[in-house]
């Protein structure tokens, strides 16, 4: 990545850092990727990759919106009990998303080898920024 005062650029499939993720809270301080009202991931999964049922999770903190920009992904998302599956497929031209609200228990799977998806998290209620 390269920085110039407080612009900086790169790739993503490169410096991208915790469990694929590019912008978070979790990136190093002294980064413009460093960022406490937002996370964005860019990930790349081999088929069977996700996360099982049996740790399905959800964030009460952040809405979430998925692309799947190449590959295959099955996203569960469970509502009172109710389990409603989402298959997306993807496409380069107009990929197709997915957006959940906070809280929203979920579990995924990739389904195709080199499935890249590309997730954008943001707190509900985003601190100021001073």
């Amino acid at each position: 990545m390269q920085r110039v005062g407080q612009v900086c650029w790169g790739k993503a499939a490169e410096d991208r850092d915790h469990k694929q993720w590019l912008v978070g809270s979790f990136m190093p301080t002294d980064s413009l990727l460093n960022e406490r009202n937002a996370k964005i991931k860019f990930g790349t999964h081999q088929k069977g990759e996700g996360r099982s049922k049996d740790k399905a999770s959800s964030d009460p903190n952040h809405w979430t919106m998925s692309f799947v920009l190449s590959g295959k992904q099955r996203l569960v998302f469970i509502q009172d009990g109710v389990e409603q599956e989402v298959v997306l497929v993807g496409d380069k031209d107009s990929p197709p998303f997915v957006k959940w609200a906070p809280a929203v228990l979920h579990y995924w799977e990739a389904l195709e080898d080199n499935t890249v998806v590309l997730t954008i998290c943001a707190l509900v209620e985003p601190t100021k920024v001073p």
